[in-house]
Order: structure tokens, then sequence, then C-alpha cells
């Protein structure tokens, strides 16, 4: 008898440990949950063992991953307190996973998403991997000088972290270049100084800033610029070409780019508040523009009157207008008159006596260059 309950016991051991051996296999071969690709970077499963990472922290990257940034900052700064190393590794996988986005983020999610980067910057305001995403976030908004405004208060704190080179390439030459294209001369000038003072080296924060001197008639401040640069910015063939506008420029003369049409010049000239191209006819008493050219102009003119004038088809009725000014180069005169053709068609206006006779003038031909001198008497 008291032999079967010993075989009996023994019995119920095995059929026990052969359970817990099958529980576990079969456990293993199960995935742990449904496979899908997660909208945030989800942790480690080191990361989330309770033993290491605090369930705030746990909470913050549950509620980063769901897109509940206000709740994910919140748990995170709870943490930052007393977990100080494990939140700063998170935050870097936050700002990483919002990098890669970027460029797919809907504008509701880049604004939810810039409050997260500039609540956690008040609490770091040194992170510097936050503070790139802040300017990346902004010129993602399509706010390059709050971007640029950012990149040089993050400059000024630590200018040898190699990422502000990169994005002072990347967004402030561009940026320039966009300015200087929309002639914004002015905001031109208060977004490049402050970068001057802190880059004196950089070429394009010269050359932009002295090509905006000139646009605005100011000889004295280009050449100031040009006296301060660095010898090797002063010498450089960009430089130099800049030199000598700003030396006509005071001395009253004008360098004109022209472009060939044909026997034909073509300048730009800027009437109305707008570009428009004119071909240079030194038989026109007056300057002429198409009627495309006239419905495009921006700004109001007024109407003289109606003239009857000889044209290559013969004697017609054109009508006549007055601008305030008309500017070629950096050369502004007015008031101005001008005729509208009659005849519908696209291409350049023509460029008449009553803006040349101000002006001593020559084509240098092989250079298509229009050079103004202006006479004594204007």
């Amino acid at each position: 008898m008291q032999m079967k309950s010993i075989l009996l016991g023994l019995s119920l051991v095995c059929n026990a440990w052969l359970g817990w051996q099958l529980y576990h296999l079969s456990s293993a071969s199960l995935p742990d949950g449904p496979q899908s690709v997660p909208a945030a970077p989800q942790a480690s499963a080191a990361q989330f063992k309770k033993s290491s990472t605090p369930a705030s922290v746990t909470r913050a990257q549950q509620a980063f991953e769901q897109a509940h940034y206000e709740q994910a900052l919140a748990s995170l700064l709870q943490a930052r307190q007393t977990h100080p190393d494990i939140t700063k590794r998170y935050a870097q996988q936050w700002w990483q996973w919002i990098d890669t986005q970027l460029m797919q983020a809907s504008q509701a999610q880049l604004f939810a998403q810039l409050a997260l980067v500039q609540g956690y910057l008040r609490a770091e305001p040194q992170a510097v991997t936050a503070q790139r995403i802040e300017i990346l976030i902004y010129q993602s908004l399509d706010q390059p000088d709050e971007a640029l405004t950012r990149l040089l208060i993050a400059y000024r704190h630590n200018p040898h972290y190699a990422q502000w080179q990169t994005l002072v390439d990347t967004l402030l030459v561009p940026r320039l270049d966009e300015l200087s294209q929309q002639q914004q001369w002015h905001e031109l000038l208060t977004l490049a100084a402050p970068w001057y003072d802190e880059k004196p080296q950089m070429l394009p924060l010269l050359t932009h800033q002295v090509e905006a001197h000139l646009a605005l008639l100011q000889p004295a401040e280009a050449l100031f610029l040009i006296a301060q640069a660095a010898h090797t910015l002063r010498h450089h063939l960009e430089t130099e070409a800049l030199y000598q506008r700003a030396k006509a420029l005071q001395q009253g003369v004008t360098h004109v780019p022209l472009r060939r049409l044909g026997s034909h010049f073509v300048l730009e000239a800027r009437l109305a508040g707008t570009t428009i191209e004119l071909m240079i006819d030194t038989g026109a008493s007056v300057t002429s523009l198409t009627q495309q050219q006239f419905a495009a102009l921006e700004q109001a003119v007024d109407y003289l009157d109606t003239r009857t004038v000889s044209t290559a088809n013969g004697l017609a009725s054109v009508e006549f207008y007055q601008s305030a000014q008309m500017q070629i180069g950096d050369q502004v005169r007015g008031p101005m008159q001008f005729a509208v053709m009659n005849e519908m068609r696209a291409g350049p206006g023509l460029l008449g006596m009553n803006f040349l006779r101000h002006f001593d003038f020559d084509i240098d031909q092989q250079n298509a260059v229009l050079i103004l001198r202006p006479r004594s008497h204007n």
C-alpha cells in the first residue's frame, strides 16, 4: 500500500513537470500581439522593464506613440526630476522620429509637435537636438525668418555644434537668394546684418548686403562694408565686381545688364511697381508698353489722353498714361509718360528717349551693358 502511494506521488510530479514544459513551449511560439507598424518610435523591451524604467517614462512613451503630446511632455518632465538620463534618451528618440516625419506631417501635427519641443526646451534650454528640431519645424511651417532667428540664437550659444553650419548652408543662403530675387532689400539687410557679425568670413553675407545697398542707392554703405571685410573676401572676384559698381554709382554712373534679342538689346525696368522688359529704341520719342504689360501693372497710373501717332502701319490712335517714376538699374526718373501699343502681342515694350534723354549713354555691345551717365542739369 505504501509502495502504491509512492508511485502515485511520483506520477503526479511527472505530469505536473511535463505540463509546465508544454505551457512554456506553446507560449514561446505565439506572437506577442498584433504585427503593425507603429506611428511613433517604440521603446525596446529592455527599456520597459519595470526595474529600470519609471512608470512616468512608460506613460510618456505611450502617450507620444498615440500623439498625445501634451500628456507625453507632462509625464516626461515629471520623470526628469528623478531620472534625467533616461528622459534625455527618450527625448532624443522623439526628436529623431519627428525629424524623419517632417515632410509628411500636416500643419496641425507640426504645430502640436512644435508645442511639445518648446515645452521641453523650457525645461532643457540647452538641448541642441531639440533646438534643431524647433528650427526645422518652423521651416516646414513656411516661417523661414523665424527659423533663422532661432538658429541665430542657438548658434550664439553654441557656435561649435556641427549641425548649425549645415543649417546655415541649407536655410540662410537660400533665404538671402530669395529676398534678393524678390528685391526685398530692407528685409535682406535686417536678416543678414546680425549673421554677418557672427560669420564675417562668409562671402554670401557680404555680397548680398552690398547688392542690397547698391539697389537702395547707398554706395557709401556698400563701399564701407567692402573696406571692412577680410582680405580674402575683399579680393574675391565677386566682391571686386561689386566694388566697381559701387564706385561707379558713387560717381553717378550706372551699368545696366542687357539681353540680346536679334540685333536689338532688351533691359529690365521698374514701372508702377512691376518689372517689365523694354527694348532700347533711340528712334522712339516716348516709352511704350504692350497691352499685356499694361494689364500686368501692379500700381495705378494716370490716364492723360488719346493721341494720333504715326506707326509702322500708318496713323493710329494711342492712349497715353503717366506713372510717378520709372527705374532702370539704380537710376530713377519721373514723372514718366508712356504709350500703350494697340496690337496684342507678347514680348518687350520700347524704351524711348523720354527716359534716355536724361543721360549720356553708351551701349557696350561686347559685354552687353548699357552705361548711363546722368547729365549735369538733371
